[in-house]
């Protein structure tokens, strides 16, 4: 009876130690299946927060890039907009130089126009219209003025320029008395036909050159031009006599040195 009982004591021992034989081992195999989920997991994390990592890195590279791209293009166009306003700054003050020097020359100066072709007693040209005056006060003229009075002495510059083809004599006067006469050459050599032939007239041992100028078909498209310096009293009335056997038109410019 008592080895009935031990053999039945043993087995409810040895199926109470397979019990838990059996619960450790699927505690353990619960365990190592935990661990190896987490190192994976760890290690999943690893990889992506490395691929994480190279990607930053590559967008900061790529910022980085575009901002070195865009400060090199902005400085580019600085560059090209500072070339392009020296460039103006150069022309505004070329302008603004030719617009002093063209006042200056403006200032002190003016011309006075003959059209109607006739003359005034004496042979005196009546500048019948004023196309400019930059002085008006130094400068007097009238309506068909026979003379330009200029009130202040110095240095001056007349130009005269009389559009005709026939030969004429131009004298001008100051208060009335000459001080220069242009005339036609009495050496002149024609053709039959009235165009000059070029040659030279010899005169004290020089050589003075005779220009002739012939009538254009549309009409007198050159002029007899007059430059001189002279130095005017004050005041000092310009005038200028013309003779010649047809009609002509003139210009004349009187400014201050």
């Amino acid at each position: 009876h008592e080895e009935v009982r031990a053999s039945s004591e043993t087995r409810e021992w040895q199926s109470a130690i397979r019990i838990a034989t059996q619960s450790l081992k699927h505690e353990l195999a619960v365990k190592v299946d935990h661990e190896v989920v987490t190192k994976s997991l760890l290690s999943h994390r690893e990889e992506v927060e490395q691929k994480l990592k190279a990607l930053l890195l590559e967008h900061d590279a790529k910022i980085v890039g575009m901002e070195e791209s865009l400060q090199q293009e902005l400085q580019r166009q600085l560059d090209g907009r500072g070339a392009q306003v020296l460039r103006v700054d150069a022309e505004l003050a070329a302008l603004r130089q030719m617009v002093v020097r063209t006042a200056d020359e403006d200032h002190g100066s003016g011309r006075w126009l003959w059209r109607s072709g006739n003359t005034a007693k004496g042979g005196l040209v009546p500048w019948e219209v004023e196309a400019k005056n930059g002085s008006p006060a130094t400068l007097l003229w009238s309506d068909e003025a026979t003379a330009i009075t200029t009130t202040v002495a110095g240095l001056y510059h007349i130009q005269l320029g009389f559009f005709t083809h026939s030969t004429c004599i131009i004298q001008v006067t100051v208060n009335g008395e000459p001080i220069l006469t242009h005339s036609p050459s009495t050496r002149l050599q024609s053709s039959s036909s009235g165009e000059a032939l070029g040659g030279a007239a010899q005169s004290f041992g020089e050589v003075q050159y005779i220009t002739r100028r012939i009538r254009h078909s549309v009409g007198d498209v050159t002029c007899v031009a007059l430059d001189e310096f002279v130095a005017l009293p004050a005041p000092a009335a310009v005038a200028v006599r013309f003779e010649s056997p047809s009609r002509a038109q003139a210009f004349m410019s009187i400014s201050k040195m």
